[in-house]
Formats: C-alpha cells, sequence, structure tokens
C-alpha cells in the first residue's frame, strides 16, 4: 500500500490537516486514536489488499511511522474462516423490527463528550441517534416484533413451531426469555424455544439454527428474533460504548422453501 494513501486516510481520521503527520509523531497523543480509528484503518487495507484483515494488526504501534511500516510491509494474514456452511430447502419468510419509543439524540450528548467527538463518531458509524429501552425489557421488543410479523405478514401464529431468541441482555436467568415471549405470543404449547447468548454473530447464528431445525425437519416453521436492551447496561460515560448502541429487536419467520439454499458464512 502507498504510504501517502495511508497517510492521508489516518490524517483525516485523526482530524488533523494534510501534510502535518510525521512518522515520530506518537499516536497516544491524539485523542481520536482510539478503537474506531483503528477499525477504520483497517477497513481501508481491507479495501486494498481485497481480502479480511487481521484485526490486531494495528493492536502495538506506537508512532505514525511504526503505523505505517506495520499497514504496509507485509501482505495482512486472511482470517480462518470459522463457519462455511449452507443449508438446502428453508427461506426467510417475513422479517419485522420493534423499536423503543424514545430516541437519544448524540446532539444531546454534545456536551459530554464534545462536539468535535460526535462527529467523527457520526462520520465513522453513519450513527445520529440511538434508541433507549428504559423500562422495556428484550422480551418486550421480541413481542412486539412478534406481533408486527404476525399482523403485516399474515402469519398464522399457530403454524410456528419453534422460537429461538438471540440476546445477551435476558429478561431473567431463568427461566428462558424464549419460552416467555412464546407465551406472551400465544403460541402452541408444544413450541420448541432456546436461548441462544450471543452478541455481533448471533444474527447469523440464530438464523443458522432457525434453519437447522428446518431442514433437519424437527420443525416446520421458525420464529428466530434477536434483541438487546444493551443500553441499560452500558457505562454511559464511555464514548466508544454510548456512542454506538442502541436497543432493539427483529424477528423473522424460517420455513422450508422447495430447494432455496441459505448459505452462512461469517
Amino acid at each position: 500500500m502507498n504510504f501517502d494513501v495511508l497517510l492521508d486516510e489516518l490524517a483525516s481520521l485523526l482530524e488533523v490537516p494534510p501534510g502535518t503527520l510525521s512518522p515520530e509523531d506518537e499516536l497516544d497523543r491524539f485523542e481520536t486514536w482510539d478503537s474506531l480509528t483503528k477499525v477504520s484503518l483497517i477497513g481501508v487495507c481491507q479495501d486494498h489488499y481485497a481480502c479480511a484483515v487481521d484485526g490486531t494488526v494495528f493492536d502495538h504501534v506506537r508512532t505514525v511511522g511504526d503505523l505505517l511500516r506495520s499497514a504496509t510491509s507485509r501482505q495482512p494474514r486472511r482470517f480462518r474462516r470459522h463457519m462455511n456452511t449452507s443449508l438446502s430447502g428453508v427461506a426467510i419468510r417475513a422479517v419485522a423490527a420493534a423499536l423503543p419509543a424514545r430516541t437519544l439524540s448524540f446532539s444531546e450528548l454534545e456536551q459530554s463528550f464534545g462536539a468535535l467527538e460526535i462527529k467523527r463518531i457520526t462520520r465513522s458509524t453513519g450513527i445520529h441517534a440511538v434508541r433507549v429501552a428504559d423500562a422495556l425489557t428484550t422480551g418486550d421488543l421480541c413481542v412486539a416484533a412478534g406481533e408486527s410479523l404476525f399482523d403485516k405478514a399474515g402469519i398464522d401464529r399457530s403454524s410456528i413451531d419453534g422460537l429461538v431468541v438471540v440476546t445477551q441482555t435476558p429478561d431473567f436467568a431463568m427461566p428462558a426469555t424464549s419460552a416467555l415471549v412464546a407465551n406472551r405470543l400465544g403460541m402452541r404449547r408444544d413450541v420448541v424455544t432456546f436461548d441462544i447468548n450471543h452478541g455481533c454473530s448471533g444474527y447469523v447464528y440464530g438464523l443458522y439454527q432457525g434453519a437447522m431445525l428446518v431442514t433437519t425437519g424437527g420443525c416446520t416453521r421458525v420464529l428466530v428474533c434477536t434483541g438487546d436492551v444493551i443500553t441499560k447496561l452500558l457505562n454511559h460515560d464511555d464514548r466508544h460504548v454510548r456512542l454506538v448502541f442502541g436497543d432493539a429487536a427483529a424477528t423473522r419467520s424460517n420455513s422450508h422453501f422447495g430447494q432455496t439454499a441459505l448459505a452462512v458464512t461469517s
């Protein structure tokens, strides 16, 4: 990768004028040198090399020169895929979502984090506001999304014989949130329900689990719910998480569909 291209990208992310960075500059002296900046730089490298870049490539760099050498002196390591499979005869029939009513605009957080930081996060992520659940639970949001799916897609709830809930913020340690959601949605008593405790990859694993239930013949139609009320757990003084994570839930219905294949790669 060309030094000048990466240097210009770095200057833009660090909010400094082009041409003002030198190889001896300590990265820690820039307030904007953080995990989001590293992720953005990794994206630049991935675009250049046309492959996945090891996320640790910039973890131990100290100066601008270290960063340039790390990014340009060697080809990045390719990730070994941890999941690569496909399932036939299953399709996503419908999708619905539910959001809390309260919106937290980033303009409300300028006094806490500064206008420059708000602008940088917005430019890096495209996020201008997040939803906040307040007293609502993951189950509340999943039920709302499920009711919307039944209503808008015209799906008979009695046709659902499997329910998967993917969340890191369950309503209780026990019983399972999936069992509570199934009961509140008025599903049949013999419905198969269980929770998956996953974060970012949870959507993919939830789809995969729902698809397996269908393709193995255990179920004919599975409702997969993903949701979190993560703002309840965040440190409100931590700009790395407060300006990125919000609360929401989504549902989708998996069922048989001829020879249609659902490919899962992550």
